[in-house]
């Protein structure tokens, strides 16, 4: 409730009027860029410990389970979260394809996963390089950037290739370095959520299963009600009075409005 003041003649009345506040964020649509874990690429249970491509299930995929996400916690607003995800592309390719995306799809948050094709010891620096610039050109467009870090290998591809796992790590220290660097982004630490869970890696030591893209999902979710979230306060008028909407505490003025969207 809030009140409102009004003045009649030498009378002055404060009423309180009825109101609602409810949860918003002030990021609708929402881009998710990346490979073939955007994408949704499920490794099928027999797969072996090596690399192999199940069927994509969009509605299992990071971006299709967020968008719910937000779809359950924001019910007053439409929630798009459009996945573009490109199974087997680098981050070179990427930086290429980054621009276009960003001008088609004019999102309001860039969610950027990429960086495990084509990746070796050697490139650690080119491919960080690669992510910078795609964050780089979201931030020129005006679109905030949620960056995340590579996964972990499964336990298996580890022991076997170690130099390998501690490169991924040593990129990881790069994306948060961008994140650190750029102003209007910020990193999404899935590196750590999957660390020391073999349940959300598949047997091919890359690809999430189900619960492993739900678990992605809630990362990123938590990141976007964490830097996003707002509330809208909306008061409705009765009777046929005048005057002006203020609140306590006091930094939530809305004038003549009667809507608000506030922090």
């Amino acid at each position: 409730m809030v009140g409102q003041e009004a003045t009649a003649g030498r009378v002055l009345a404060r009423a309180t009027v009825p109101s609602t506040s409810e949860l918003t964020v002030s990021v609708t649509n929402l881009l998710a860029f990346g490979d073939s874990v955007t994408y949704g690429i499920l490794c099928p249970s027999t797969c072996a410990d090596i690399l192999v491509d199940g069927d994509g299930n969009n509605e299992t995929s990071y971006p299709a389970v967020l968008q719910g996400l937000l779809a359950a916690r924001y019910t007053s607003q439409s929630i798009t979260v459009e996945n573009v995800g490109v199974p087997g592309e680098s981050t070179a390719q990427g930086r290429v394809m980054a621009p276009t995306a960003l001008d088609t799809y004019t999102p309001e948050l860039f969610l950027l996963e990429e960086g495990i094709n084509g990746f070796t010891e050697a490139n650690v620096d080119s491919v960080a390089a690669d992510l910078r610039a795609m964050t780089g050109e979201a931030e020129a467009c005006g679109v905030p950037v949620l960056i995340a870090t590579l996964l972990p290998l499964g336990a298996f591809q580890a022991e076997q290739d170690p130099s390998y796992a501690a490169a991924i790590v040593q990129l990881n220290v790069k994306i948060q370095q961008i994140a650190n660097d750029l102003g209007s982004t910020t990193l999404v630490d899935v590196y750590s959520v999957f660390e020391g869970n073999p349940v959300l890696m598949s047997n091919d030591g890359l690809h999430p299963p189900v619960a492993g893209y739900a678990a992605r999902a809630q990362a990123f979710y938590d990141a976007i009600v964490s830097a996003f979230e707002g509330l809208t306060l909306t008061v409705t008028k009765s009777g046929e009075g005048s005057g002006t909407v203020t609140s306590s505490p006091v930094d939530i003025t809305c004038g003549d409005a009667r809507r608000k969207p506030y922090l």
